[in-house]
């Protein structure tokens, strides 16, 4: 079983917004399986590459980015980011 800490309010359509805009990615099909791969290794994330969903995977990513402070937000509802919200402070 995969144990992952979510900010309850963040969606699957945030956490791909998320990852698109630290992927500096025009849209999220751009990121490949492979490179949500490297980012969870090398982030030390606890989730299972092997056995995991890319939507498990993009969660888990998505919440190290916030917790991070890869990312900041400029909205308090996790529920509609927009790219627009999302500032990227630091190269992944």
């Amino acid at each position: 079983m995969i144990y992952v800490s979510l900010p309850s309010e963040l969606t699957l359509q945030s956490a791909r917004i998320i990852v698109t805009v630290m992927f500096s990615a025009t849209n999220f099909g751009d990121v490949t399986k492979q490179q949500i791969i490297s980012a969870v290794k090398k982030l030390k994330l606890n989730v299972c590459t092997s056995n995991s969903s890319t939507d498990i995977m993009t969660f888990a990513l998505a919440n190290a980015f916030i917790e991070r402070k890869f990312v900041k937000l400029e909205t308090e509802n996790l529920a509609k980011v927009t790219r627009s919200d999302a500032c990227k402070l630091k190269d992944f």
